[in-house]
């Protein structure tokens, strides 16, 4: 997988989707599946969304969903650019396995990834 700083054409639309987990909303079934359209669309395998998803967009958007007053209507996305490929470009950074909270997002995330394999 292309890193990601050299990848943004391909990756900032995968961010943008996968920045709605995070969000302080319910996501419906007209959301997963517009999420798991762009996901569909990007040239990414499921194992490379997952390591998208879990190694670059949660470890910087994770703590919305333990904020009492979290974000609910979107993410800039120049902002969460920056945010990831920050963290990204960091000698040392906490290892994001390490990050409490995966079960926040894991059952919609599962359910998404579920529509990407299926419509493909």
């Amino acid at each position: 997988m292309k890193n990601p700083t050299d990848d943004l054409k391909n990756r900032r639309p995968v961010w943008d989707a996968m920045s709605e987990f995070y969000l302080d909303t319910e996501l419906e079934s007209d959301d997963h599946k517009r999420i798991a359209n762009v996901l569909r669309s990007s040239p990414y395998s499921a194992s490379e969304l997952d390591q998208i998803m879990f190694g670059e967009v949660y470890p910087v958007l994770i703590a919305n969903m333990w904020s009492v007053a979290g974000e609910w209507a979107g993410f800039d996305l120049d902002s969460l650019q920056d945010a990831i490929l920050e963290r990204l470009s960091r000698r040392w950074k906490y290892p994001a396995a390490f990050i409490p909270g995966r079960f926040l997002v894991r059952g919609q995330w599962r359910t998404v990834k579920q529509m990407v394999r299926t419509a493909s």
